[in-house]
């Protein structure tokens, strides 16, 4: 049997290895908490918006700076964290031009790589994903694990994991007009992000946690040695 993690793989699978099961689990997150706290974000608390997504092209990090070039038009006091490996790269390189060229030094933020997510989690508002292309995300699945409305593209299976305008907003990919307005929302609309979060919190845990995904598992395994 093949465990595929996310559906394109799984049709891959099928229809390359001619396997004979091939099933789809989804990731999960666990519900072990991180251990003790190393990072301390920069911003003001109850004003900060979170990216986790290691920096590589396709998860499209300028199209979020634009995004938050607006935002902060509106909301000068909030600041955007961009929390993933960072490879000094070209793509690097561009993301913090862009920063730079457009002063917004002290209200956005790059920290490479952290090993305390659900702490840094813990001091965010609001979660985004800006990709343009996309499996499905465990960073997406981190934000719900820690109760944060989330505003995430059309891309993988993002829209499977989060509702719009139930748990949150999925908007197209690298239109940062709809990024932008999309956050604008839980930010002017507080009682509205505290009920996404709460009922995106409700679905991890039911669908997307290791609890769950661990008895599918467990299943299949069993009914493969009967077969063998």
């Amino acid at each position: 049997a093949i465990i595929a993690v996310n559906k394109i793989l799984k049709n891959w699978a099928v229809e390359v290895l001619h396997c004979e099961e091939v099933v789809y689990f989804p990731n999960f997150v666990t519900l072990d908490q991180d251990g003790k706290s190393e990072t301390i974000l920069k911003g003001e608390n109850e004003t900060r918006v979170v990216c986790l997504a290691n920096l590589r092209l396709q998860k499209d990090h300028l199209n979020l700076l634009k995004t938050f070039k607006k935002v902060l038009k509106k909301h000068p006091k909030w600041s955007l964290h961009l929390v993933g490996k960072n490879f000094k790269d070209a793509y690097f390189q561009s993301v913090t031009h862009y920063i730079e060229k457009n002063k917004l030094q002290e209200n956005i933020f790059l920290y490479g790589s952290c090993p305390d997510v659900d702490a840094i989690l813990q001091q965010c508002k609001i979660g985004v994903l800006s990709s343009k292309s996309e499996g499905l995300p465990v960073s997406l699945l981190e934000y719900g694990k820690n109760s944060l409305p989330v505003v995430v593209t059309d891309v993988g299976e993002c829209a499977q994991v989060v509702t719009h305008q139930q748990n949150g907003y999925v908007v197209p990919k690298e239109n940062d007009d709809a990024l932008a307005t999309a956050i604008v929302n839980l930010i002017e609309n507080p009682t509205q992000a505290t009920i996404f979060a709460k009922k995106f919190n409700n679905h991890i845990l039911e669908c997307y946690s290791e609890k769950s995904v661990k008895a599918q598992i467990i299943t299949l395994y069993n009914n493969t040695i009967q077969k063998h």
